[in-house]
């Protein structure tokens, strides 16, 4: 399961997996109740530096508002531990947090 060709409207910023760099994928556990717990997370940068997941629910976590994808975004601060979360990383730590890097 690979992540979907989506874009999405928060807080006035764009964000879109098919501009943006896939950093690291796996499955991931947490988040507020409400958030299926088991899902196949994908964390992305987006060109200008803002970071991004995307979530999609395992079928049989689903929740009771049957949401199987959805877009969160991220700080650096959120991004890092979560780029450690996950098992299969697209880009090295150096590259996908150049700034912090610096």
């Amino acid at each position: 399961m690979g992540p979907l060709r989506m874009t999405a409207l928060i807080g006035g910023k764009r964000y879109a997996t098919d501009t943006s760099t896939l950093l690291a994928q796996g499955d991931y556990i947490g988040g507020p109740e409400w958030v299926p717990q088991e899902k196949r997370t994908f964390l992305f940068r987006t060109k200008d530096g803002r970071f991004f997941a995307q979530h999609r629910a395992h079928p049989s976590t689903q929740n009771v508002h049957n949401e199987r994808y959805w877009v969160e975004p991220l700080s650096e601060v959120e991004a890092i531990p979560m780029y450690w979360e996950l098992d299969d990383k697209s880009a090295d730590f150096d590259t996908a947090f150049a700034s912090v890097i610096r």
